[in-house]
C-alpha cells in the first residue's frame, strides 16, 4: 500500500455541509459513517473511483446489506450530489481533488529534496537576469537619449536629441472647475447617505438572524461586524430589507432545511438566491405594493362618459379634453 494512501482529509466542519445534512435527512447519522468509510474505500483506490460492479464486495467489507450499499450509492450520486459516477465508477470530486494536490506539493518536495533544497541554476539565471538588464538599462543612458535629473521639486527635463522637453509636476494635475467640485461633493454626500440607510437596515437585519442563532448557541452576544457587511452587500446589490427578512425567517423555521445550514450572514448572502428562488416557488415571496391608476368614467368637465385611455392618461372625445391622475386626483393637461 502507498504511503499516501494513509491520508484523508477531513473537515471539522463536514457535517454541516449542505449535501451532507440532506443526505443526512434522510439516512441520519448511520448515513453519515457509511459515507466516510465510503470515502477512505474510494481514497485507496486508483484514481479515488471505485466500480459500481464491487458493489456486493465493499459491502462485505463494511458489514452493511448489499442492496441497502446500491440505494445509498444511487442516493449519494442522483439525490445529494455527494458522488460523481461515469462509465461504471462512482468517485467524490473532492477526493479527486486533494489528492491532485497532494501529489503536486509530494513532487514539488522530491524535486527540492534532489538538489539539496535549492533552485536550479535555469530558474536561478531566469530570475536574476531580466532585473540586471533593467538596471542597467535605467542607470546607463546611451548618447542618443540621455536622461537627467533637474534637481528643482516638481520638474523633471527629459533629452530628445538636441530638443529638450520640460513637464512640471503641477502641469500634469487635472484642472478641476468649482462647479465640478461641488457636484462631486453633492453626489459623494448622496452616496454616503445611502450607504448608511444600508448600514442600518443591516443592522437590524443582522440582529433578527442573530435572536434565531442564539436558540442553538446562547454564547452568541451579538452579531459580528461579518455579519452586517454580508447582509448589507445584499441590500447593496437591490434586495428589499422586507424579503431579506422574509428569507431570514422562513430559513431559520425548524422544519426547514436550511434551518442548521443558515448560521451567519454570511451563509445567508451565499444561499440567498437558492432560498429565495424556493420561496418564490412555494408562493412566499411577500408582494410589492403598486398602486395602480384608477379609471376615468366621466369627463370632470362636461360629463361625458365617451372617454378612452391612451399612452396612460385619459381623453375625453367630448370636449376633446385630456386627464392624468397625480397626487390622488383628475387632473386636465394639454394636448
Amino acid at each position: 500500500m502507498k504511503k499516501d494512501a494513509f491520508y484523508l482529509k477531513h473537515d471539522i466542519g463536514a457535517a454541516r455541509d449542505e449535501n451532507v445534512i440532506f443526505m443526512m435527512s434522510k439516512y441520519g447519522v448511520k448515513g453519515y459513517g457509511l459515507y466516510w468509510l465510503l470515502n477512505e474505500y474510494l481514497r485507496e483506490q486508483t484514481g479515488c473511483r471505485g466500480s459500481i460492479d464491487r458493489i456486493p464486495a465493499i459491502a462485505y467489507m463494511l458489514r452493511v446489506d448489499t442492496d441497502e450499499l446500491k440505494t445509498f450509492i444511487t442516493d449519494c450520486i442522483d439525490k445529494f450530489g455527494l458522488y460523481l459516477s461515469a462509465d461504471g465508477y462512482f468517485w467524490s470530486a473532492r477526493l479527486v481533488k486533494d489528492k491532485e494536490y497532494l501529489d503536486e506539493i509530494r513532487k514539488k518536495n522530491s524535486e527540492n529534496g534532489k538538489r539539496g533544497g535549492r533552485p536550479s541554476q535555469d530558474e536561478t539565471e531566469s530570475e536574476i537576469k531580466p532585473t540586471a538588464k533593467r538596471v542597467e538599462t535605467e542607470t546607463k543612458p546611451t548618447a542618443s537619449n540621455p536622461v537627467s535629473e533637474n534637481k528643482a521639486v516638481g520638474k523633471r527635463s527629459v533629452n530628445i536629441g538636441k530638443a529638450t522637453v520640460k513637464r512640471s509636476v503641477s502641469d500634469r494635475k487635472a484642472t478641476v472647475k468649482q462647479g465640478d467640485k461641488e457636484e462631486i461633493s453633492r453626489i459623494r454626500k448622496e452616496k454616503e447617505e445611502y450607504k448608511k440607510t444600508h448600514r442600518e437596515k443591516a443592522v437590524f437585519l443582522s440582529q433578527v438572524l442573530a435572536d434565531f442563532v442564539k436558540i442553538e448557541d446562547p454564547h452568541l452576544e451579538k452579531p459580528p461586524d461579518s455579519w452586517i457587511d454580508a447582509i448589507e452587500t445584499l441590500l447593496e446589490n437591490g434586495r428589499e430589507g422586507e424579503e431579506v427578512e422574509a428569507v431570514i425567517k422562513y430559513s431559520k423555521r425548524k422544519d426547514n432545511f436550511w434551518y442548521p445550514v443558515i448560521i451567519s450572514g454570511e451563509k445567508l448572502r451565499e444561499k440567498y438566491k437558492i432560498i429565495l428562488g424556493q420561496m418564490k416557488r412555494d408562493g412566499l415571496i411577500p408582494q410589492k405594493k403598486v398602486e395602480s391608476t384608477p379609471i376615468l368614467s366621466a369627463c370632470p368637465k362636461c360629463k361625458s362618459h365617451d372617454v378612452f385611455q391612451q399612452v396612460g392618461d385619459f381623453r375625453c372625445r367630448n370636449c376633446k379634453s385630456w386627464y392624468a391622475y397625480k397626487n390622488g386626483e383628475w387632473v386636465e393637461e394639454t394636448a
